[in-house]
């Protein structure tokens, strides 16, 4: 799915620098992130978010509906952009998640 910015504005934020990369972030990722993994991930293209400020977006974007948390056993929280409901399946031994979209699982 691709974010409208216009969801933005509907929910009464502006669309800062952060806001925007953060989404594009996001829309480029299959499986749900950490904020150390979005952290290096701008810092990579030569941004360097105040953590707290990336913590706060991110948040924001939960609680408004844009985001999900995903919650593993270890108790990191991973992020992901998805307006719609779905399981995922977590490794045991490497905690990679994986999303799994079935109709059958919803029906059972």
């Amino acid at each position: 799915m691709i974010f409208d910015f216009s969801q933005f504005r509907h929910s009464g934020l502006r669309i800062t620098p952060l806001r925007k990369e953060l989404f594009l972030l996001f829309q480029s990722f299959k499986s749900p992130i950490t904020i150390p993994e979005i952290q290096v991930y701008l810092q990579k293209k030569g941004k360097n978010p105040n953590i707290t400020s990336l913590y706060r977006q991110v948040e924001t974007f939960v609680a408004l509906g844009f985001l999900q948390k995903v919650h593993v056993q270890s108790g990191i929280i991973h992020y992901e952009f998805s307006l719609s409901h779905h399981h995922h399946f977590v490794c045991q031994k490497c905690e990679e998640i994986t999303c799994i979209s079935d109709e059958n699982l919803e029906n059972s």
